[in-house]
Protein backbone atom coordinates (compact mmCIF):
# COMPACT_ATOMS: atom_id res chain seq x y z
CA UNK A 1 0.00 0.00 0.00
CA UNK A 2 3.06 1.75 0.71
CA UNK A 3 4.21 1.93 -3.03
CA UNK A 4 0.86 3.13 -4.39
CA UNK A 5 0.42 6.20 -2.18
CA UNK A 6 4.01 6.71 -3.24
CA UNK A 7 3.49 6.64 -6.55
CA UNK A 8 0.17 8.16 -6.79
CA UNK A 9 0.30 10.85 -4.25
CA UNK A 10 -3.82 11.24 -3.92
CA UNK A 11 -5.53 12.88 -1.21
CA UNK A 12 -6.78 10.74 1.97
CA UNK A 13 -9.22 11.37 4.06
CA UNK A 14 -9.23 9.19 7.33
CA UNK A 15 -11.61 9.14 10.74
CA UNK A 16 -8.53 8.93 13.41
CA UNK A 17 -9.85 7.34 16.85
CA UNK A 18 -7.51 8.18 19.25
CA UNK A 19 -9.17 6.20 21.84
CA UNK A 20 -9.39 3.07 19.97
CA UNK A 21 -5.77 3.26 19.00
CA UNK A 22 -2.63 3.54 21.19
CA UNK A 23 -0.34 7.17 20.90
CA UNK A 24 2.14 4.97 19.62
CA UNK A 25 0.14 3.80 16.56
CA UNK A 26 -1.31 6.94 15.44
CA UNK A 27 2.58 8.50 15.64
CA UNK A 28 3.29 5.38 13.26
CA UNK A 29 0.49 6.21 10.91
CA UNK A 30 0.52 9.79 10.88
CA UNK A 31 4.97 9.74 10.53
CA UNK A 32 5.07 7.48 7.91
CA UNK A 33 2.74 9.67 5.93
CA UNK A 34 4.86 12.69 6.34
CA UNK A 35 8.02 10.22 5.46
CA UNK A 36 6.01 9.82 2.22
CA UNK A 37 5.65 13.51 1.57
CA UNK A 38 2.14 14.00 3.14
CA UNK A 39 0.92 16.82 6.03
CA UNK A 40 -2.03 17.39 7.53
CA UNK A 41 -4.11 20.02 5.19
CA UNK A 42 -7.29 20.06 7.59
CA UNK A 43 -8.11 18.61 10.70
CA UNK A 44 -11.90 17.89 12.44
CA UNK A 45 -12.23 17.10 15.87
CA UNK A 46 -14.94 15.24 16.39
CA UNK A 47 -16.82 14.72 19.51
CA UNK A 48 -19.19 11.68 19.99
CA UNK A 49 -22.22 12.06 21.86
CA UNK A 50 -23.76 8.83 20.59
CA UNK A 51 -24.17 6.55 16.94
CA UNK A 52 -25.73 8.59 14.15
CA UNK A 53 -25.45 12.06 15.68
CA UNK A 54 -22.09 13.70 15.94
CA UNK A 55 -21.13 17.18 16.97
CA UNK A 56 -17.96 19.56 16.04
CA UNK A 57 -15.53 22.05 17.86
CA UNK A 58 -18.32 25.54 18.02
CA UNK A 59 -15.32 27.58 17.16
CA UNK A 60 -12.44 26.83 14.54
CA UNK A 61 -13.84 23.51 13.72
CA UNK A 62 -11.98 23.21 10.54
CA UNK A 63 -8.03 23.38 11.31
CA UNK A 64 -4.50 23.72 9.75
CA UNK A 65 -2.24 22.17 11.69
CA UNK A 66 1.35 20.13 11.26
CA UNK A 67 1.07 16.66 11.83
CA UNK A 68 4.19 17.06 14.31
CA UNK A 69 2.10 19.81 15.92
CA UNK A 70 -0.80 17.36 15.90
CA UNK A 71 1.37 14.76 17.51
CA UNK A 72 1.99 16.86 20.51
CA UNK A 73 -1.39 18.12 20.77
CA UNK A 74 -3.44 17.51 24.18
CA UNK A 75 -6.49 16.45 22.74
CA UNK A 76 -4.32 13.31 20.84
CA UNK A 77 -2.28 12.44 23.64
CA UNK A 78 -4.30 13.17 26.93
CA UNK A 79 -7.68 13.44 25.80
CA UNK A 80 -7.53 10.44 22.82
CA UNK A 81 -10.07 12.91 20.61
CA UNK A 82 -11.49 11.42 17.69
CA UNK A 83 -10.43 13.80 14.29
CA UNK A 84 -11.10 13.53 11.08
CA UNK A 85 -8.52 14.36 8.73
CA UNK A 86 -7.49 15.44 5.32
CA UNK A 87 -3.84 14.84 4.13
CA UNK A 88 -2.00 15.55 1.14
CA UNK A 89 1.36 15.46 -0.24
CA UNK A 90 3.18 18.94 -1.67
CA UNK A 91 4.48 16.56 -4.34
CA UNK A 92 0.44 16.09 -5.55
Amino acid sequence: MKAVIAQHKPIICVELHCALVSTSEVEYFLNTLRQLGYEIRYAIQRIEVFWGKVLTCEKNAIETISIEDFLNDERVTTHRENFSLVLDSSQH
